[in-house]
């Protein structure tokens, strides 16, 4: 069998969200954040590289008169504390933080960018993950609780950095 790099086409199994529910669940969440932000500028984190779709349609759905956007990039391997590649070009002081993520699984991650943004005293910090695994997961905001197991490719989501671009989620074979 092939390795996921070495083949050409996306190995999907089935879709599991279209493009059509992908952007009414963005919209969705973007109307929520902008009730619960009314009157307060919002400074997103995204978590690259897998949240880039999802925070660039977001940053979008929010309609508030300030919204800002920064990046940190972390590494994630299986049984290890996450490493972090690069950090905020910003500073989170008096700011309201809503750290963005493409998938949360247990936690671990999220839980670490949690700790090291808490420490840089912004006003509130929020997390947002457009899909959750594991409904123990804290978050303030979410799409879907998506317990399918395997790889799940599109919208960000990828193996081994291949078919992240996908306008829809699907599960690979």
């Amino acid at each position: 069998m092939k390795r996921p790099a070495e083949m050409t086409k996306p190995p999907i199994d089935r879709v599991l969200f279209t493009d059509q529910q992908i952007r009414l669940k963005v919209q969705e969440l973007g109307r929520q954040i902008t009730r619960d932000y009314q009157g307060k500028s919002l400074h997103l984190v995204g978590v690259l590289r897998g949240a880039l779709p999802f925070l660039a349609d977001l940053a979008r759905a929010i309609d508030l008169p300030v919204v800002t956007m920064d990046f940190v990039c972390v590494r994630r391997r299986p049984g290890s504390t996450p490493e972090l590649l690069f950090d905020l070009d910003s500073s989170l002081a008096g700011r309201h933080v809503l750290l963005v993520e493409d998938l949360v699984s247990e936690g671990r991650t999220l839980a670490y960018l949690e700790k090291l943004m808490s420490v840089r005293q912004p006003a509130s910090l929020k997390l947002c993950s457009l899909l959750r695994r594991d409904p123990g997961v804290e978050l303030a905001y979410w799409g879907w609780d998506c317990q399918e197991e395997g790889y799940l490719v599109g919208y960000g989501l990828d193996i081994e950095e291949r078919w992240r671009q996908l306008p829809y989620i699907a599960v690979a074979q």
